[in-house]
């Protein structure tokens, strides 16, 4: 209510008010940034269908998404450093995310349930150094499936072709001994022998 004449301590002392109340509005402004970052890199974890496993560069598991909680059994309180061994059992796995290979390596992992998972695994780099590893497991069972009717249907096509084939050859080639036959006719009959054979092959 009066009239105040501020002297330059107390000018000095609003201003490092002034400038400490903009830096926690810049900190509180970053922070919330990274929150949202943070909050859409939870999100997208949570809802990919791979299993999603992050490690240090001690081994340890820092990080495993809700599909890698289902996929490897583990708890949901699973990625508060524990050693890899500890959680997770499949050698293949393990030899994976132990790696020091800084090049993207992949491998099969056949889970105890029969599902095939296709793991791929990437060192995380920061200076020059590795700091972990990021590996992402898909399901690859069907693929797998497929893989195996493919194989088996060729196995019989093939099987079953084998048997007529073998059936023309062998009546071509017995034609010689119930007559004679020209020139044209042996011709005729070496080609027939010959496709048979090649479709043998």
């Amino acid at each position: 209510d009066h009239p105040h004449l501020f002297p330059a301590d107390e000018v000095r002392f609003v201003a490092t008010l002034a400038s400490q109340a903009a830096l926690a509005a810049a900190n509180t402004r970053l922070f919330l940034h990274a929150e949202l970052g943070r909050q859409r890199l939870a999100a997208i974890l949570a809802s990919t269908p791979d299993a999603v496993l992050v490690t240090d560069q001690h081994d340890r598991l820092l990080l495993a998404n809700p599909a890698a909680w289902q996929v490897l059994g583990l708890g949901m309180d699973t990625g508060d450093g524990q050693p890899i061994e500890a959680v997770i059992s499949q050698p293949e796995l393990l030899e994976l995310l132990r790696s020091n290979s800084i090049e993207k390596q992949s491998a099969e992992v056949k889970l105890p349930t029969g599902e095939i998972y296709l793991a791929t695994a990437s060192s995380v780099m920061a200076e020059g150094q590795i700091v972990g590893r990021v590996c992402t497991l898909r399901d690859i069972t069907y693929f797998k499936e497929l893989d195996t009717l493919k194989s088996d249907f060729v196995s019989t096509v093939s099987h079953d072709l084998r048997s007529p084939l073998t059936l023309m050859r062998g009546y071509a080639t017995m034609l010689e001994m119930v007559g004679e036959l020209n020139e044209q006719q042996l011709g005729y009959i070496r080609k027939i022998v010959g496709g048979v054979e090649s479709m043998s092959r």
